[in-house]
């Protein structure tokens, strides 16, 4: 079961809702909610956001945990990224060729997986 927010697409799983892709590539802003339908979202899918030139700030709430491979890579005016998550896994090449990525904040524990 998909979902589309805000140009977002989401998909259940049976652990919670994964960030599928970004079906606007102009998109300035990503706010990911916590929860769609009273359910957690958990992680940010490989190459979810790549290429979204425009792309300037994220907010990643607390409920996610997993940031897969390259997906934020070639956002090349990303700027800004928070995150509420205590413990954050981020994969390879997260925010490879994000030059301009100056803010940079998280609440907790950051991982670097494969």
């Amino acid at each position: 079961m998909d979902k589309c927010i805000d140009g977002i697409i989401y998909r259940w799983t049976s652990d919670g809702w994964i960030v599928d892709e970004c079906d606007d590539k102009d998109i300035l802003e990503v706010d990911i909610p916590a929860y769609i339908d009273k359910l957690p979202v958990i992680q940010i899918e490989y190459e979810a956001f790549q290429k979204c030139e425009a792309l300037e700030a994220v907010w990643i709430p607390e409920t996610v945990e997993d940031i897969e491979n390259y997906a934020f890579a070639d956002c090349i005016n990303l700027r800004s990224f928070y995150s509420e998550s205590k413990n954050l896994t981020l994969g390879t090449g997260v925010f490879l060729n994000c030059r301009k990525l100056k803010k940079f904040y998280t609440a907790g524990t950051i991982f670097v997986g494969a």
